[in-house]
């Protein structure tokens, strides 16, 4: 019994982990297809299409600055949590 239950704990932070994985992917794929609309729709607004994909482009970059200023916080944190709670469950 004693052999199970790392085990257990083990399979569960795995599952948790492929369950994110996958709504990460998905997000991805959304963010992808959204922004490639907003850019055509702010393009065909401005009237130049590639001014759109620049907006878009400038928004991400604003995007990765942020993310990478508050990693600590955002990411870093968060999932150091989330695995020690699932391994200690």
């Amino acid at each position: 019994r004693s052999q199970l239950k790392p085990i257990s704990k083990s399979s569960d932070a795995l599952s948790t982990v492929v369950v994110i994985i996958s709504v990460i992917i998905l997000s991805v794929l959304f963010c992808l297809f959204v922004s490639i609309g907003l850019a055509l729709w702010i393009g065909w607004l401005l009237g130049y299409s590639y001014a759109g994909f620049f907006i878009m482009g400038g928004v991400y970059g604003i995007a990765v600055i942020l993310l990478y200023r508050f990693r600590e916080r955002w990411i870093k944190t968060p999932v150091t949590n989330l695995i020690i709670n699932k391994l200690l469950k």
